[in-house]
C-alpha cells in the first residue's frame, strides 16, 4: 500500500459523499501537489481491486468500501437529488442475481446493483421545505 493509495483511500472514508477522480485528486494536491489524474486512476484501479473501494458506474464517483473485511455482492442506493449512497449487502439479492445468470448460461463475475431514486430526506421535502 503505497503513500498515495493510503491517502486516496483515507480522503474516499473521510467523503461524505462519493468523489469524483478529479475530485479527489483536488483533495490531494493541497498535501500532494505532485499527484497527477493518472497517479489517483491507478490508486482508484488498485482499491476497487483490492475490495477497498467501489466504483458507482451511475455517477462515475467511488466510494470507500464499508465491509472491506470480506468480500460480498454490494448493492447501492443512490439519491439523485443530494448524492446520497448507501451501500448494503442482501444476499437474497445476490442469489437471484446468480439464478438470473445461470438461466441465461451466464457465469456472472460482477454482481454490483445499482438503485437510483430519492432518499428519506429529499423525499420528505417539499416546496415548502422539510415536513415536520
Amino acid at each position: 500500500m503505497t503513500k498515495q493509495r493510503r491517502a486516496v483511500l483515507a480522503t474516499l472514508t473521510a467523503a461524505k459523499r462519493p468523489l469524483t477522480a478529479y475530485e479527489l485528486l483536488e483533495l490531494l494536491k493541497p498535501a500532494d501537489p505532485a499527484a497527477t489524474p493518472a497517479s489517483t486512476y491507478r490508486s482508484l484501479e488498485f482499491l476497487v481491486g483490492v475490495g477497498l473501494a467501489h466504483r458507482l458506474e451511475t455517477t462515475r464517483s467511488f466510494v470507500a468500501c464499508e465491509h472491506p473485511e470480506h468480500l460480498h455482492a454490494v448493492q447501492f442506493l443512490i439519491c439523485r437529488t443530494c448524492g446520497t449512497v448507501v451501500e448494503t449487502e442482501d444476499k437474497r439479492i445476490a442469489r437471484a442475481a446468480d439464478e438470473l445468470g445461470e438461466r441465461h448460461g451466464f457465469a456472472l463475475d460482477h454482481r454490483t446493483v445499482e438503485l437510483t431514486g430519492l432518499c428519506g430526506a429529499c423525499r420528505n421535502e417539499g416546496p415548502a421545505g422539510p415536513s415536520m
